[in-house]
């Protein structure tokens, strides 16, 4: 009895090994083509890359491109709501507005790598290893950036004019408002604030698939950080 417990317990430790070898599979969901990677054990994320620009049929936009976490998704939907009930608290029209354009997005967290398969490949700073579920956005270059303004009841998508920086926009947002700054998106998701925006003569760069938000005025001393947490926010914000 004894020697048959003695070659269970290898047995039963091996068989132990492959079952968790293969719970540790990494799972890559392409949101674009609705597929899914599956690897056997970790992956860098230049082999995820590769594989993946092999199953979509277009040029990639790495700018907007973001490998998405699940597993951190219940802090950014946190963020949301307490926004959306932040500005509802303010009890005003255009809080109001602005709280209903949010409800309608979707926003999910990205990690804070770059996209770029070439630059990627430099070395393994750039290249960590995956080592669980991930989604993969993976979308074309827009030909739209987004408007998000409190003025108006919906966020629009107006198309992308290049090299006019931001002044023909201006012209597309509701003429009973003077605007002095504004919040830029970029789809790489880094934030910049504009201001003195009506004579600002320097240029302003924006990206195909940047949003333009316009935040609340006058807000009350304890609320004065809001339009910023709104930006952060939109950062995140998942392209349909």
């Amino acid at each position: 009895m004894t020697s048959i417990s003695y070659r269970i317990q290898p047995l039963l430790a091996f068989f132990l090994s492959c079952l968790a070898s293969s719970s540790m599979a990494a799972n890559i969901t392409l949101l674009q083509s609705k597929t899914t990677l599956t690897y056997s054990s970790d992956v860098r994320l230049s082999q995820v890359l590769q594989d993946a620009h092999h199953q979509l049929d277009y040029e990639v936009y790495p700018l907007a491109s973001g490998l998405i976490n699940p597993s951190k998704q219940t802090p950014v939907t946190n963020v949301k709501n307490s926004i959306v009930t932040q500005l509802q608290s303010l009890q005003r029209k255009d809080a109001n507005r602005l709280a209903s354009q949010l409800t309608s997005l979707s926003f999910v967290f990205f990690e804070p790598i770059n996209m770029d398969v070439d630059k990627v490949r430099v070395g393994e700073k750039l290249d960590p290893l995956l080592k669980k579920d991930y989604s993969l956005s993976l979308p074309r270059r827009a030909d739209h950036i987004l408007i998000v303004n409190a003025a108006q009841d919906h966020s629009t998508h107006t198309p992308f004019q290049t090299n006019k920086g931001l002044k023909p926009y201006l012209t597309l947002l509701p003429s009973t408002q003077q605007y002095s700054s504004v919040w830029i998106i970029q789809p790489d998701r880094q934030v910049y604030y504009v201001d003195n925006i009506q004579w600002r003569h320097q240029r302003v760069f924006i990206a195909p698939g940047a949003t333009l938000f316009f935040g609340l005025r006058d807000l009350p001393a304890e609320h004065s950080d809001l339009n910023r947490r709104i930006a952060k926010l939109l950062a995140l914000r998942l392209e349909p």
